[in-house]
């Protein structure tokens, strides 16, 4: 199934701009109270984990750990991933001070409540400077068993190769822009997979043959594909997760400022196939370029 009931989530010990992942000219450090920024996050972590709750998604929280925490710990879905062939994906990142965020410890506590048969480690393609950012590099169809990727310096195709291999997925590559023509560094902040729609920014693709291939591999899906401006991207209406309550009821998940970009036809069209529920993140986003796709990993294992 694309969606599960099952989400994992780490709530950060210090939570902030991270500088070996934000462009430097973006931060100031010394201008910024890291404490309030950290506890408006711990506020917006919170709500989000509430509102799945009260929808009956089941939430399971982690505490991160208290001694040289990672700022970006809040985002496990770069680090890992799981399937319902009871595997478990361990991917290599680019910035050293994230490696750290890949915990054994969850993955054993996981065991008491679900069947995790295989831990599959890509983290030895970091020793080469080759990196694979997980669900932030890729937008997985996991009912067509495609991994769709756009490929960039933390997602290159040797290791997102491997995975395809390991995991039997076929792999779709393209190259994309942001609206200041920069390379984008992660999938989901231009693409996100439903059940029965995507939601994408062909705008940002930079080859004809790379749109052409995109249009057909979504035909094939027969999925409906709700296109988005660069401005929308900018809200982060591509980093958003279709999750599904334990009834059996799918939701789309999503900031608050990314329900505000989105026109009327487009709430519409995606409200046929999921109900859509937001919550304020925009202390996570403005500071750790993250929204709701990067907080929330899918357990996809099966249950014991």
């Amino acid at each position: 199934m694309q969606a599960t009931s099952y989400v994992m989530m780490i709530r950060p010990a210090r939570f902030g701009p991270n500088p070996q992942t934000i462009e430097q000219e973006m931060l100031d450090m010394d201008a910024l109270n890291l404490d309030a920024i950290h506890e408006q996050a711990l506020k917006e972590f919170d709500g989000l984990v509430q509102l799945l709750r009260e929808h009956d998604i089941n939430v399971l929280v982690f505490e991160d750990v208290k001694e040289d925490p990672s700022p970006d710990a809040l985002f496990p879905s770069d680090w890992v991933s799981f399937h319902s062939n009871g595997s478990a994906v361990l991917y290599p990142l680019e910035a050293p001070n994230r490696r750290k965020e890949r915990r054994k410890d969850i993955l054993e506590h996981l065991k008491k409540q679900f069947i995790l048969r295989n831990i599959i480690d890509l983290t030895h393609h970091e020793a080469k400077g080759r990196f694979l950012e997980g669900t932030g590099s890729m937008a997985l169809d996991r009912t067509q068993k495609v991994a769709y990727a756009c490929l960039s310096p933390c997602t290159h195709p040797q290791v997102l190769s491997n995975f395809g291999s390991l995991l039997q997925y076929r792999t779709v590559t393209f190259q994309a822009v942001d609206a200041h023509k920069k390379p984008v560094r992660h999938t989901d902040a231009i693409m996100s997979i439903g059940t029965k729609y995507v939601i994408f920014c062909m705008d940002a693709v930079t080859l004809d043959f790379d749109r052409e291939v995109l249009r057909q591999e979504f035909k094939k899906s027969q999925k409906e594909v709700i296109e988005v401006s660069h401005e929308q991207v900018g809200s982060y209406c591509c980093n958003v997760l279709e999750v599904m309550s334990n009834t059996g009821i799918h939701y789309l998940i999503m900031s608050s400022r990314a329900y505000k970009t989105l026109t009327d036809e487009q709430k519409h069209r995606l409200e046929r196939y999921a109900k859509i529920l937001h919550t304020p993140l925009d202390t996570i986003e403005q500071y750790g370029k993250g929204s709701v796709r990067s907080m929330l990993t899918e357990i996809h294992l099966p249950t014991l």
